[in-house]
């Protein structure tokens, strides 16, 4: 099979938007400003499927770990206008 090394990935400036399947209007947004992996591939397995999975894993994570973030700071934002205009 077929193997696959990086040495360096770089994600910079990625906006993100998660939707449920389960709340369809719903829809969190968030902004990932970095997200850098080294020698991806170098230790362990290096098959292109492997590889693919040691990039998209971290990237996913921080997707969701910052898109969360986001959606819980608008909900608290919105609480707090519908308080104060109230």
């Amino acid at each position: 099979s077929k193997s696959i090394i990086i040495n360096s990935f770089v994600l910079e400036n990625i906006d993100i938007k998660i939707l449920s399947e389960l709340e369809k209007e719903r829809e969190v947004k968030g902004h990932l400003n970095r997200l850098e992996l080294n020698n991806v591939g170098r230790t362990g397995s290096n098959s292109i499927d492997d590889v693919m999975h040691q990039v998209l894993g971290p990237v996913i994570e921080k997707a969701v770990v910052e898109s969360v973030k986001s959606g819980v700071l608008d909900k608290i934002e919105n609480t707090i206008n519908d308080f104060i205009s109230n």
